[in-house]
């Protein structure tokens, strides 16, 4: 078969392309795709950021979608297979066997009209191009998103064997390490106080699904720590060293089931886009969910794992939503009951043509009319004090009270009431005046009991409380109540 030019608009395949940067202008080549190093002559190829584009020509209507194959009876069958695939979700199927003899000229979903207007192009225009495009390197650049989704896509999925073997792999090295602990329990009290510890973990076993990630890491962590703090002890190097060939042995697993629903959490992070976190974000919390999701599964339930890991991926998501995109956190159950809040609110307005009152809500809802008014409280955005107020240059932070910051009004009468007070105080006994900057804290300290202040006049607390009595009636005196009368109001 000699080349072979096929025109679709939805079909993409990507091969890697060289383009080369000369003195004149832009030329690109296909590697290898006829064979020789350089283009065919009359038909220039002109290098794009994500593909590779033709420039048209009157009697070729398809240009932009062109590939081509080389001669051969492998490359045609390698061809016909291709296309009794097809190309689903304008990619190829994700079985699809590696062409090495295909080289694509992938668009970039731009219309035709205008990749023709990018093509058309004059040697003048080329020799002003940047000097940036001719340090480009041969593979074009793509960002971490979608290397990471290439590296995803390669890992094979598992079969339903293979996926109950790896799931009785897991299983059976958690057994087998729990009856590593109880056969030595008799021997040593370390072990025996540990063996303790694990019965009463996977007695919640039922209620606690993850009970037994935590067994594993209270026996590691305690063997580890006995071999490490008794060096002399052989029973421990070796108990140690049979407890990491096991974990050895649960991790591959895991790390194989892992790797092979990586795609489940891509699948499911995209329907929580435009919630707050990024893509990126919404990932790693899928994926933390699947590693729960690996330790808890239970293969004699008779569930596939990908129907119980959707379950966790979702929620350690939504958990992550939850607690990592507003300013200041807000506990789940809260943002739960904020969602029933509006939930609520918009079925009654559909209902009653208007905003519903507060009680109307707590009655639909069947919650407390506090809780409705703590929602009302706290639904708010936080605002920043950088925000501009204004075209004078002014923050909002500039417009709002610094309640720890005295005034200048109640600095000045502060100090006024300091000072009758003082004299007020001058005007009695010293022992007096004494015993009531004591008992009333009266010079910046907290005030004391009568009982100590008795102890430091050498005086009993009754004879103080007398003392005490006897000046305060001294204050009271009209003359002296007439001072203070500005600031008793």
């Amino acid at each position: 078969m000699g080349s072979l030019r096929w025109g679709c608009s939805g079909m993409t395949i990507r091969k890697k392309r060289e383009t080369r940067v000369k003195k004149g202008g832009v030329e690109s080549r296909a590697l290898k795709a006829r064979g020789t190093d350089q283009p065919k002559a009359g038909n220039p190829w002109i290098s794009h950021e994500r593909g590779m584009m033709m420039k048209q020509y009157d009697h070729d209507p398809y240009p932009p979608f062109r590939f081509m194959v080389k001669k051969g009876e492998e490359a045609d069958d390698a061809f016909e297979g291709l296309l009794e695939k097809g190309f689903p979700g304008s990619s190829m199927a994700e079985d699809e066997p590696p062409l090495k003899d295909i080289v694509c000229m992938e668009d970039k979903r731009e219309p035709i009209a205008e990749a023709e207007n990018e093509t058309e192009c004059d040697d003048s225009e080329n020799e002003e191009m940047p000097d940036a495009n001719a340090e480009r390197e041969d593979d074009f650049d793509e960002d971490h998103i979608s290397c990471y989704l290439r590296e995803v896509s390669s890992y094979p999925l598992l079969t339903p064997e293979r996926e109950v073997e790896l799931a009785r792999t897991i299983r059976e090295g958690q057994d087998e390490l729990v009856r590593l602990v109880a056969e030595h329990a008799v021997e040593d009290p370390v072990i025996k106080d540990l063996h303790e510890k694990v019965e009463k973990l996977l007695a919640h076993e039922k209620s606690f699904p993850g009970v037994r990630d935590k067994v594993l890491k209270v026996i590691t962590r305690t063997l580890e720590k006995a071999s490490r703090d008794n060096p002399g002890q052989s029973m421990y190097r070796e108990l140690y060293r049979r407890c990491q060939e096991i974990m050895q042995t649960i991790d591959t697993a895991k790390h194989q089931m892992v790797k092979a629903n990586l795609r489940l959490v891509l699948s499911i992070a995209k329907r929580y886009r435009g919630r707050g976190m990024s893509f990126d974000d919404l990932i790693q919390e899928g994926n933390l969910g699947l590693l729960k999701a690996v330790g808890r599964y239970d293969h004699t339930k008779g569930n596939r794992f990908s129907t119980y890991a959707t379950w966790w991926v979702r929620q350690s998501i939504i958990r992550g939503i939850y607690d990592k995109t507003r300013t200041i956190r807000l506990p789940v159950h809260f943002i739960e009951l904020k969602n029933l809040f509006f939930k609520v609110f918009h079925e009654l307005v559909k209902e009653l043509g208007r905003e519903p009152t507060p009680a109307e809500i707590a009655e639909r809802a069947d919650i407390p009319p506090d809780k409705v008014q703590m929602v009302l409280s706290l639904v708010s955005q936080p605002v920043s004090l950088e925000t501009p107020i204004g075209e004078d240059d002014q923050r909002l932070a500039d417009f709002i009270e610094d309640e720890n910051v005295e005034s200048p009004v109640e600095g000045c009468e502060a100090r006024e009431l300091g000072e009758i007070t003082r004299d007020l105080l001058a005007g009695l006994q010293p022992r007096e005046e004494k015993i009531l900057r004591l008992r009333f804290g009266l010079d910046g300290q907290p005030g004391e009991t009568l009982e100590k202040i008795g102890k430091n006049f050498k005086v009993s607390k009754e004879r103080i409380r007398q003392i005490e009595k006897k000046a305060l009636r001294k204050l009271r005196h009209p003359s002296r109540q007439e001072m203070l009368k500005a600031y008793l109001e």
